[in-house]
């Protein structure tokens, strides 16, 4: 299995429903065709497949389902604007410092 509990992932657009097609061990059903492109959220992982939080009628979904991860990059842009006030912080500071040997 590919992916983790808690992770985001995008449903591919591309899946045929019905028993005659099937994505690993499973087959797309009616009721899952509306996540067909969509992100959803990855709950539980069993042996050979998935279960997603925002459906509720007990499909699974499969490796073979799934188009990719979607990366969140909001802790990176978090982490990023931190280390931006720290090294505005420390400029500011050294300049405060300047200015006092030379007055």
């Amino acid at each position: 299995m590919r992916y983790k509990v808690g992770d985001k992932v995008k449903i591919r657009e591309d899946l045929i429903i019905g028993t005659h097609k099937r994505y690993g061990a499973y087959y797309l059903t009616q009721i899952m065709k509306d996540y067909l492109g969509k992100v959803v959220t990855i709950t539980k992982v069993l042996s050979k497949y998935y279960v997603i939080e925002e459906e509720h009628y007990g499909c699974v979904w499969t490796d073979e389902m799934i188009e990719h991860e979607i990366v969140c990059h909001e802790a990176d842009e978090t982490v990023s604007g931190i280390m931006e006030d720290i090294i505005k912080s420390l400029k500011d500071e050294e300049s405060q410092r300047y200015k006092g040997k030379a007055g």
